[in-house]
């Protein structure tokens, strides 16, 4: 989402600290590319189908979840999904879950 990251990129202090405390990376689960992660290859669905979701984003929801775009995962360094959010997170929020989140850690 367009929104989402330029609230991102005009918070400094969020963005240096996804930056400097996680492993941050955006994700068009909307892709026509093949992803690689862990050495597992994810590959886009069909250009025919009704369904445009990446099979690599499918691996972050629950069968029939509703869900909307930008969607938010955070894994843990053995790779649990510790939080997911479904759509936009306004920066200060976004800022104090993630410092939250390694004061537990």
């Amino acid at each position: 989402c367009m929104l989402q990251k330029k609230q991102v990129q005009d918070n400094i202090q969020l963005l240096q600290l996804l930056n400097d405390q996680f492993y941050y990376l955006e994700v068009n689960a909307e892709s026509n590319k093949n992803i690689t992660f862990l050495n597992q290859i994810y590959y886009p669905k069909a250009e025919n189908s009704k369904d445009k979701t990446h099979s690599f984003f499918e691996e972050f929801i629950q069968p029939h979840q509703q869900f909307s775009f930008p969607f938010w995962v955070l894994l843990s360094d053995k790779l649990i999904i510790e939080f997911y959010h479904s759509g936009l997170i306004k920066d200060q929020q976004l800022l104090l879950l993630l410092k939250h989140y390694l004061a537990k850690v």
